[in-house]
């Protein structure tokens, strides 16, 4: 706790077995004028490079179109107007779907390692308001990379699939442990005006209005 801040939920370099999952920060322990770079350009590297991957692997986009489209969602409104205060979880959301692929096509245990660490990291940004809708979209993005692990091995799939449930188990494990350890500094935010009782109503917005953002 610093100042009334618990800095272990805000990605802040803490000595803590959570900082396992919140690689940004590790700059922090290399030396102190390394941190702030680190920081930021691991954002940076972090949303461009998977959205690159996924690009390359997942939609079979050309090396160009890929390197386009990941600058291209790198600065949009919603993650430029943030100052990339979001990109922890979004990177953890890309991370999780690209190892998914991966494991999936290729049966190769650094992907499932990658999908527990993913899906361990996007679980400890603890912000529904964007876990909520990236979790669906990984719920409705799962069968189809089912299907096309599927048609590249079809004699795996079914261990394959096994495994991401027990890596599912693990990392839902591994959460509830560090929900565990927080949990008196999450019950006090929840008893907050901001952001504990907040509450937001969804629809009354144009298509429009919903892909500027707050630019238009």
């Amino acid at each position: 706790m610093f100042n009334g801040q618990y800095m272990q939920q805000m990605n802040m370099p803490v000595r803590n077995w959570t900082t396992v999952f919140r690689p940004w920060t590790w700059g922090f322990f290399l030396d102190s004028t390394y941190g702030m770079p680190w920081l930021w350009w691991s954002f940076v590297f972090g949303i461009f490079l998977f959205t690159f991957e996924i690009n390359r692997t997942i939609f079979n986009l050309s090396f160009k179109k890929s390197i386009f489209l990941g600058f291209a969602f790198l600065y949009t409104p919603f993650i430029q107007l943030w100052s990339l205060n979001n990109a922890p979880i979004i990177i953890s959301f890309l991370s999780l779907l690209f190892g998914t692929y991966q494991f999936l096509v290729s049966f190769k245990w650094r992907w499932l390692l990658l999908f527990i660490w993913s899906g361990v990291t996007f679980g400890m940004g603890f912000y529904p308001p964007y876990q909520v809708p990236l979790a669906y979209l990984f719920l409705f993005l799962t069968p189809w990379l089912i299907y096309k692990g599927y048609q590249i091995e079809k004699r795996t799939l079914f261990k394959k699939v096994v495994a991401l449930f027990l890596g599912s188990i693990a990392i839902i494990g591994i959460f509830l442990i560090h929900v565990k350890e927080i949990k008196p500094v999450v019950d006090i935010t929840i008893n907050t005006t901001y952001p504990g009782q907040r509450f937001d109503t969804v629809g009354g917005l144009s298509i429009l209005r919903l892909l500027c953002n707050n630019f238009c």
